[in-house]
This record gives C-alpha cells, structure tokens and sequence, in this order.
C-alpha cells in the first residue's frame, strides 16, 4: 500500500438555530470540566487531560483493512453533526537526526514539539456516522483521529494507532521497507528525509529480521526519482547487521538503472572479493524495495563506504547471493580519508591538483557532515599534491621517489585489472572513482589506495559510451582519451607497472573465467523478483542513446555472460 494523498476541503461553519445554541451550551461545559457529556472534544492541545478523558467516553473511531485499502469508521452523536463535514487527521511523525562533531549520532524519535494534525481525508457523515476509505495508508503506525468542526473547540475522536499491514513479493528475496516520516516522497540527491528502514528476512536463515531502525534517507545521482530507478543512501541512528552485512549504520541500495539484467554491481562486487588489494569492499544482497509502501523492484543492499565498515572481504560458496565480509576494524587517525575525484571547485573540501581534483568526503572521526578542521585540509592538500608531484615528475617509476612512495601498488593494480576487465564508465566520470588514504605509522605515513568500487551497472556491455567501452575487447583505462580523469592511464606507462597486472591477471584468472557458472547461480536466485522488475522499468526501453537494450530479462543475462567470457578470452590473449 502507498500513501493518500491530502484531501482539502473548505471548512463549513455550524448551523445557526438550535443546535449552535447546544454546542455554545457543551463548549461552555468542557470549559467547566463537565467531562461527563459523554463526547470527545479536542481543544489546541489533543493530549490534554481533559481531552483524553473524553475519548473514552465519547466519539468513537475504528479502522478495518479490506482489499483495497483501509476504511475508517467514525461516529458522533447526530445533533453535534448538523451539516458540517468530518475530517479523517493523522498525526504527523518529526524525528530529528543529528550528527555531532565526534561523529556519535543524537537521534529523537516522534518529536512532538513541531508534529501537528494533518488532514488525508474529507465526507459528509450520515446519521452522525463519517465512512472514509483509504486506498493506500501509511505503512508506518501513526496516531489518528477523526474531526468536526476544526477549531479551538473541535469535536473530536478517541485517538487511534494503525499501520498499514506489509505487502512483500513471494519470490524467495528479503524485502526492505524505507518509509519516510508521513510519506514524503524522497527527492534527487542533495537533500535528506527523515524516515526508518525495516528488513523481513527470508525465513531460511540466509538474511533474518530487523526492526524498524531510525534513519535518514537521500535519494544519489542527478537524475529524477520519478524517471528512473536511482540509487538510495540510507544512515541508520545505529549500526545495524542487516542480512548478514558487517554491522553498519551507512548501507546504500543500488538500483542498476543501466543494468537490466540486475547483476553487474553482483558480479563487480563479486571480483572485488578475490582481489584482495581492495580491503574496503562493499557486500551486495539483492532485495525487494518498497519506498512508502510502494514496490519499487529488485535492488541490491549493501555496506556504503565508510570508515565503520572497512574490511577484507572472502566469499561464502554455500550461499552464491552473498557476499560475506569480515571487518577489520582499525583505529581511527587524524590522517585517515576518503577521497572522491572529482571537478566541482565549489566543493567545501575539494582539492585542486595539476590536472585533476579529488574532494574529501569523509575523514577519520566517521562523522559525514563534511567538516573538516584547518588541520586536516592542510595536512590532506600537501600530502595530495606531493603524491601528484610524483606520479608527474620525471622520476615517477622510481621506487623511492616515485608514486609508489606515495601509492599502494598492490591496491592500484588490483583496482586497474577489476576497472579494466569491467570497463566501468566509472572511470569517465570522476565522481564515481574514489582513493582512500591509510593510516600513518610509525614506519611512514599511510599511502594511497584506490577504491572502495562501487556501481557497476554501466559496465560490461551495458552502455556504449565513447572510448569503445561496449566492447569484449580493447582497453578502456589505458586506451581511451576519455579515462584520463584519475590516475590509472598515467600509471600504465610505467612498463614496471604494466609486468605487475600481467602476474596478477595469471595468478587470478581463474575467478574470472569461473564467472559464467556464478552469473547463472545469481539469475536462479533472482528470477521471480525480475519479472516484476522489468515490467516496472520497461525493460525493453533504452534509457538514454549511450544505453544498450539485449531484450528480456533472461535475454540481458545471457548477453552478460557472453560479455565476460570473450572479455576473459581477450585479456588472455594479452597476456599470454
């Protein structure tokens, strides 16, 4: 079920005669105390003691759930009624969710200070008697109640506590709910909803329960919620283990709006667990999302990079869904980031170098509102642009004073085989590529590391943006004009370099060429939540011009395989 919308309708003033001289009458009375008239009347305050004391005596409210919907039953005595209309209110939820400057999260749920009634529904009552139907009633319990005459001496009902009961796919998925406060809908990125996140497990033991979590909403990527199928980030108030994800209070839901086969960002993030370079992997598990009640198709869950859910990450074979993590958790340090490339100047913490920019959009204290101290930026810029100094200069293969002196080298060809291999367009758009920086130690300040990867879902056949990217064959990083946004191209001329994929590409081929078989073991486990999927998407509908459409669900699967499998053939051929 999904929310109403708000119905609106000019308020009606009590007839004159009789029965306004009774309701001067009774309004004199609660003001009295004369709480025995046996009727429900709600003045500015509706949990006032007075007020309470009448709900139990008075009005009456019921709800019952049918079909399609929910009908609310009001009553109230006739002669109150007259000809004013009945107003169906709901009591609005505020939760405020702060983040202090030590990182720790303050989180106030139902702040009744700033909520207030809202009208959904409007009807004339019969015999004293308002039906009002609601097709799609919040999911989330909320306090109703039931009005006439809306004012400092409104009539009101008894207050009522329901929620919507939970709808879910029977396609074997777990099934996350994300409803923000009153329904409003989440909007481009940029901005954040107050709201919670709910799983139902799967019953079989591979993803269990969890109760509703306190948590603040955003929708991520510049395209409309309405349009297109956008990535959703999600902050819990706690750190949650949410199907068996590493405990966590930063998860992202991927939508894989290029991918109609709902397994690129799956099999991305699958290779990431056997390149054990990239220690700062997310775990993906795909689920059925509902946003306010409204089933919005197969996503993936996942852990969002941050500095609470670092981790080296190994794979479960029982259960080819998921991806199992184990964190390794470090102390935190004032010269610990992460960095996203990056061309926005605007940036508060963005980081100008010779040809590139990287932004900082965390720091050591976990805290993600995005400030740093003086310290901090001055520490991170000096450190950048030395490393950009290095990889530049003349002596950038050195050993010593070269980018490795500055740069993991396992880390960076760990992430140039997966980027390479994937052709993620990632890679054209500096926003999508992000580094870390480590630690220092006693032993020398913490080098650079590409990554964490992310989205996958224009990648492996799924777009054909320019530098041959649609292609099995060809390199893309180290080949195309349009991938000289970080520095992975400047890298690959260093023939040093170019030897260590090579060894690393012969020494883990083999996850790479066992990929048909897992594709087909993730297509088994998601075919029934697809179906729905690619008809809510249109599957058979390009997105934009650079989007490659194979044909159906099992159409687009088969077309990945393929993809990988001549990919594999042709690194093989390059490094014979």
């Amino acid at each position: 079920m999904r929310k109403t919308g708000q119905h609106r309708a000019p308020r009606r003033s009590f007839r004159r005669g009789r029965h306004a001289a009774l309701y001067a009458l009774l309004v004199a009375g609660v003001s009295m105390g004369m709480a025995t008239l046996g009727l429900t009347w709600a003045a500015t305050s509706a949990s006032s003691p007075v007020a309470e004391r009448l709900a139990t005596a008075g009005s009456q409210l019921a709800v019952t759930n049918g079909p399609s919907g929910a009908v609310w039953t009001a009553k109230f005595d006739p002669v109150l009624v007259g000809d004013s209309l009945a107003y169906l209110q709901l009591k609005t939820i505020r939760t405020t969710f702060l983040n202090d400057r030590a990182g720790k999260r303050v989180v106030v749920d139902n702040w009744q200070d700033s909520s207030s009634w809202k009208t959904i529904a409007v009807v004339r009552p019969r015999d004293g008697v308002a039906e009002f139907s609601l097709p799609d009633p919040l999911e989330v319990t909320h306090l109703y109640r039931a009005v006439i005459h809306p004012g400092p001496a409104e009539v009101a009902t008894r207050q009522v506590e329901y929620a919507a009961p939970r709808t879910r796919q029977d396609d074997g998925l777990p099934t996350v709910y994300v409803d923000t406060d009153d329904g409003s809908p989440i909007g481009e990125s940029g901005s954040a909803w107050e709201g919670q996140l709910t799983v139902k497990g799967t019953g079989d033991g591979r993803c269990a329960d969890s109760s509703p979590a306190t948590a603040k909403i955003a929708g991520v990527g510049d395209f409309s919620w309405e349009r297109d199928k956008p990535d959703i980030a999600v902050t819990l108030a706690h750190d949650a283990a949410l199907c068996g994800l590493p405990s966590s209070s930063h998860v992202t839901l991927y939508g894989d709006r290029y991918d109609r086969s709902l397994l690129r960002t799956s099999v991305g993030l699958h290779l990431a667990t056997k390149l054990d370079g990239l220690t700062w992997t997310s775990d993906l598990i795909p689920v059925d999302l509902y946003v306010n009640g409204e089933l919005r198709g197969v996503y993936g869950l996942g852990t969002r990079h941050s500095f609470a859910t670092r981790g080296s990450v190994t794979q479960d074979s029982s259960t080819p869904q998921m991806s199992k993590s184990t964190p390794t958790p470090r102390a935190a340090s004032k010269d610990e980031f992460l960095l996203r490339w990056d061309t926005d100047s605007k940036e508060p913490n963005f980081i100008k170098l010779e040809q590139y920019g990287l932004t900082v959009v965390e720091h050591e204290s976990g805290n993600d509102d995005g400030e740093l101290t003086q310290e901090q930026r001055d520490y991170v810029r000096t450190y950048l642009s030395k490393a950009d100094a290095a990889l530049r200069g003349q002596e950038f293969t050195d050993s010593t004073n070269g980018w490795r002196a500055y740069i993991d080298e396992r880390c960076a060809v760990d992430y140039y085989l997966l980027m390479e291999y994937t052709k993620n367009v990632a890679l054209t758009d500096p926003r999508g590529s992000f580094m870390y920086k480590a630690a220092d130690s006693a032993s020398g300040p913490g080098k650079l590391c590409f990554g964490p990867v992310q989205g996958f879902d224009a990648s492996m056949g799924s777009t054909g943006f320019p530098g041959n990217q649609a292609s099995p064959t060809g390199w893309y990083p180290n080949g195309s004009a349009a991938t000289t946004n970080t520095w992975l191209k400047r890298l690959n001329e260093d023939p040093e370099f170019r030897k260590a994929v090579k060894a690393r590409w012969l020494e883990v081929r083999g996850h790479f060429s066992d990929l048909r078989g897992w594709i087909d073991d993730q297509a088994a486990h998601l075919s029934s939540g697809a179906k729905f999927d690619s008809n809510r998407w249109n599957s058979v509908t390009p997105r934009d011009e650079s989007h490659i459409v194979h044909g159906a669900w099992s159409t687009e699967v088969a077309a990945l395989s393929t993809w990988t499998a001549a990919r594999t053939d042709w690194f093989d051929s390059q490094f014979h």
